[in-house]
């Protein structure tokens, strides 16, 4: 059964990498495999390009040839489409498949779309069953609380009249047949701010049996395995705090796997270094000079912690060349005193 393996795949590798705009590219997931991962993410597409034939589109998904394993992510707010686009997406060899419902973009919920679709629970009963029917391999949706804020902490412990659209979609993704969902625990108006609410997915976790993989605020392994443990989570989603330390989803795993959280400390400048080429150099090799200058925002996060790194940063805002970049980084650096 498509759950059984949703479920199994959790089982073997309970911290995912998140989908990321921007992010998610070859060379990323290619990090993430050497950290642990065996699962990894596209950047989410749009449907319905898909569905209008865009070969550009594809190219975002950045598919290196013979790669495997890798889950897809779609936004879209058409049911036709979005079904079209999960056979296109299975014809790429996806291994899984997943609908974006928490992007807070404008640009996105303007198409009814990303977190747009919680303020629209029959479009969204159509959209699930419409994928299902189309899709052959396991099929989630990642998703936030709700549209606006509404419930404190507190009226999540204590209110339990109260409901967050993401109960009822959690309720149709399993009625329609979907393998799991994943719960951005904020909601769209809070964007990326403020504290992830565990609180919620511990709810939603309660309301639904389909696997619940739990998302927000995991920046340290200690914080994966308190999030289990609070919500009951099949499992965890890290986006953002992996972005200059890749590293950290290899500790959350093996945290996981341990069931206890070592102390840490970040690399140290020679691993951010050899890493740093690495990257640059891979997707260097994807898409030649324009791949450096996209490398930038990596190299920036790179550097965090790191005393010297504002001046190094701006420096590096100017390499053309690895050849540039690699001479650059020739120098040494220390912890910041806050960062010790």
């Amino acid at each position: 059964m498509i759950l059984n393996d949703f479920r199994s795949l959790l089982a073997r590798q309970p911290a995912l990498p998140a989908p990321m705009c921007g992010i998610s590219d070859f060379p990323w997931r290619e990090l993430c495999r050497r950290m642990g991962a065996r699962v990894t993410y596209t950047q989410m597409v749009s449907a319905e390009a898909l569905w209008r034939g865009d070969a550009k589109t594809l190219e975002i998904l950045d598919l290196a040839p013979g790669e495997t394993h890798v889950a897809m992510q779609l936004f879209g707010g058409e049911p036709e489409a979005l079904a079209h686009a999960c056979r296109v997406l299975q014809d790429h060899g996806a291994l899984l498949i997943d609908l974006n419902m928490g992007c807070p973009a404008r640009k996105i919920t303007c198409s009814h779309a990303g977190s747009a679709l919680l303020n629209d629970l029959p479009r969204v009963a159509r959209i699930f069953r419409a994928m299902r029917q189309a899709t052959r391999v396991p099929l989630t949706a990642k998703m936030r609380w709700d549209w606006a804020d509404g419930l404190t902490p507190a009226d999540a412990l204590n209110d339990k009249q109260r409901a967050g659209a993401a109960l009822a979609v959690a309720r149709l993704a399993e009625a329609e047949g979907l393998d799991g969902v994943c719960l951005h625990a904020r909601t769209r108006e809070q964007g990326y701010s403020g504290v992830a609410n565990w609180e919620l997915i511990a709810r939603l976790k309660e309301a639904v049996a389909i696997p619940v993989v739990g998302n927000g605020d995991i920046r340290e392994p200690a914080d994966a395995l308190q999030m289990r443990a609070h919500s009951g989570c099949d499992g965890v989603m890290i986006g953002r705090a992996l972005i200059g330390d890749p590293w950290l989803l290899g500790d959350i795993l093996a945290a996981l796997e341990a069931g206890h959280a070592a102390p840490r400390r970040a690399p140290d400048w020679p691993t951010r270094r050899a890493l740093m080429l690495e990257h640059a150099g891979l997707m260097f090799e994807r898409r030649g000079p324009r791949g450096l200058i996209q490398f930038r925002k990596h190299a920036a996060a790179y550097l965090r912690g790191l005393r010297g790194a504002k001046l190094l940063r701006t420096e590096l805002m100017q390499a053309a060349t690895l050849e540039e970049l690699s001479a650059l980084l020739d120098r040494e650096l220390e912890p910041a005193a806050d960062a010790a």
